[in-house]
């Protein structure tokens, strides 16, 4: 066992002063630093994507809230062509056809 020992005194040695080196270089690469700026970074990652979560939520509701606008005007435009059919009988033609001028009028 001792022999073998003796044999490996070389790589033994190596490895000690691989350690050495690397323990050596070990401040200069500021670990602690750059874990800090990364957790920096991530932090500000999250608050960034929070704020854009609570900008689409907004859009989503106002989406919603137009939506719900353009329904009650199309429930409104139906409720509405009974009237305006009535009012075409009761015209007579010349009229009639004044209004679907002023209707296509309106609708550009």
């Amino acid at each position: 066992m001792h022999n073998n020992l003796l044999k490996r005194l070389p790589e033994l040695e190596q490895l000690s002063s691989n350690a050495d080196k690397l323990s050596s270089e070990l401040p200069h690469l500021n670990l602690r630093d750059k874990t800090d700026e990364l957790l920096h970074r991530c932090a500000n990652l999250a608050e960034a994507l929070e704020a854009r979560v609570t900008f689409y939520e907004a859009v989503i509701e106002k989406m919603d809230a137009f939506e719900t606008l353009l329904e009650t005007l199309s429930s409104r435009v139906e409720d509405l062509k009974p009237l305006v059919e009535d009012v075409l009988q009761a015209t007579g033609p010349m009229e009639h056809m004044e209004l679907q001028a002023k209707q296509t009028l309106i609708q550009v």
